[in-house]
């Protein structure tokens, strides 16, 4: 994988455009667009701070031999937030943000039946936390670029086993942990 083609998927797998990545580093998209398409290449001080803002080794990245795409690496990425719960437009592994504290979105939901009764259930198998065990709710992270409704549905079949074609969002609390 050559350094261009680096740049671009850890620019994608974090969400970000040429221009956002761009302003971030003080170039404008066409470069960051040169750059992937390995026309030009990043001066050592431009790779160092790519490498900061995509929470990377800089060594995969000028590592000639080290290729993403075949990477077992399943890492989440989220977004890192203020402590109002906006956006900062950085984003880092799920590791890296409880290593440092850093402020995420999580969902946390409770399944009710049309009487409003609240719903347990028994979290599948597979799961790496508490499996087989009989819970009243279940969440987790918001990965960078979802919503709480798809955070919703993909929590749901992971923890669950089901996937939700319709459901109905009763409350939705923007808070941030």
């Amino acid at each position: 994988m050559t350094l261009g083609e680096k740049i671009k998927f850890l620019r994608e797998r974090t969400a970000l455009t040429q221009e956002q990545l761009g302003k971030m580093i003080g170039y404008n998209f066409r470069v960051i667009s040169k750059w992937e398409k390995d026309i030009s290449v990043p001066n050592a001080n431009v790779i160092y701070q790519l490498a900061k803002i995509f929470d990377e080794p800089i060594e995969n990245m000028l590592n000639e031999n080290f290729d993403y795409s075949s990477s077992t690496s399943s890492e989440e990425i989220l977004d890192i937030l203020q402590e109002d719960g906006r956006k900062t437009g950085f984003t880092a592994s799920k590791q890296k943000i409880h290593e440092k504290g850093l402020w995420h979105r999580e969902s946390l939901s409770f399944v009710c039946n049309n009487k409003g009764q609240l719903l347990t259930y028994k979290r599948v198998e597979t799961t790496k936390i508490h499996p087989g065990l009989v819970v009243p709710y279940f969440g987790g992270h918001v990965l960078s670029g979802e919503s709480y409704e798809d955070a919703v549905k993909r929590e749901l079949e992971e923890e669950i086993g089901i996937t939700a074609t319709s459901f109905e969002l009763l409350q939705q609390t923007k808070g941030v942990s």
